[in-house]
């Protein structure tokens, strides 16, 4: 695990956050109705029409 994700988790757990990493498809199902305030997706590099 980077800096960045141990750093990323310490601010999740003290702010109370709960971060999901995964296929998208199989995480959605597990996340209750109405508890969900941000989506960040990262697409992959170049990705550009």
């Amino acid at each position: 695990m980077s800096h960045l994700q141990r750093n990323i988790k310490e601010w999740a757990l003290l702010y109370g956050q709960t971060i999901y990493q995964g296929d998208c498809f199989k995480l959605w199902k597990t996340v209750p109705d109405h508890s969900v305030g941000l989506i960040l997706t990262d697409p992959p590099c170049g990705v550009v029409k």
